[in-house]
């Protein structure tokens, strides 16, 4: 079982999970046995994504992506991102990144994924939009030329 996917499962707290791979995950299983309260959604990876699936606290992307084209796969995580969940995790295990269409960590930076550490051999990425863009101090009226036209006009 990966130990860092379970524990980023038990840090969300999420009150629901969308998972898509090819099978069982068995750190999903545990969560559903140690947390019967959190509502599992599991799905094949080529099920397509419809937006009457609604929103999770979380998706869970586990042994898929290898197994689809980089378009497909792109397409996958930014949906999931965009209309199913403000977080997103992606485990990518040996196999995949032995495969054909084995992804980098560059492809993963450029979705807003940050790779996580996992200890046992799998690549974890994380997309949380409540960290991924921080608000910054300098972007304030009080740091402008003309803070009188902050809001005022866009240019």
């Amino acid at each position: 079982m990966n130990a860092g996917l379970y524990s980023l499962l038990q840090r969300s707290s999420a009150a629901s999970l969308l998972c898509i791979g090819t099978g069982e995950v068995p750190a999903v299983t545990r969560l559903g046995q140690t947390s019967p309260e959190v509502a599992i959604t599991t799905l094949h990876y080529e099920t397509p994504l419809d937006r009457s699936l609604g929103r999770f606290g979380l998706a869970l992307v586990v042994d898929a992506l290898g197994r689809m084209s980089k378009s497909d796969g792109t397409r996958l995580i930014a949906n999931l991102r965009n209309f199913h969940s403000n977080t997103v995790a992606v485990v990518m295990t040996a196999v995949e990144d032995s495969a054909q269409t084995a992804w980098s960590d560059t492809e993963f930076l450029a979705l807003g994924l940050l790779p996580t550490r996992s200890g046992d051999g799998t690549r974890l990425y994380v997309y949380d939009i409540a960290t991924y863009n921080d608000s910054r101090v300098w972007n304030s009226p009080r740091h402008w030329a003309h803070p009188e036209n902050f809001r005022k006009f866009r240019w």
